[in-house]
Parts: C-alpha cells; sequence; structure tokens
C-alpha cells in the first residue's frame, strides 16, 4: 500500500508535521512503526471497529477517507 492509498485519517509515531515524499505528494506515514491510531477515535481501532495499521486503512474499510475527502475548498 502506498501513502496515498492510506487513510488520511491514519497516524503513526512520525504521523505529525509536514512530510515530502518521493513522488511530492506531500503525505506519508511509513515510518516502521507498529504504534498506530485514528485521529477519528485516538485509539488503535478505527471507526468500524477494525484494527488500525498501516497495511489495514484503505480503500477496503468504510471508515476509509481519501486526501480529497478532507482537503479544503476553495472558491
Amino acid at each position: 500500500m502506498t501513502d496515498s492509498e492510506r487513510c488520511v485519517s491514519l497516524r503513526t509515531k512520525n504521523g505529525y508535521g509536514e512530510v515530502t515524499t518521493p513522488d511530492g505528494d506531500g503525505w506519508a506515514v511509513a515510518d516502521g512503526s507498529d504504534a498506530c491510531w485514528c485521529v477519528l477515535t485516538g485509539r488503535a481501532l478505527g471507526p468500524d471497529g477494525g484494527l488500525v495499521a498501516q497495511g489495514r486503512c484503505g480503500g477496503a474499510r468504510s471508515c476509509y477517507r481519501r486526501p480529497e475527502d478532507v482537503a479544503p475548498r476553495v472558491g
């Protein structure tokens, strides 16, 4: 799973601050840490009751949020 396929609600110990990825999308969470949580719940379980993990928080989950789902709208 690439960084752009992960849910924007996923956080790891390195999940804060601006990060530039090699493809320039400006968002990365893959830091090798297994300590993950969801910003919607503040826990290691997502809103769907499933475990939060870097390999699990993708488009197949009912609580998945894409970057464009939360991006501010201009104009």
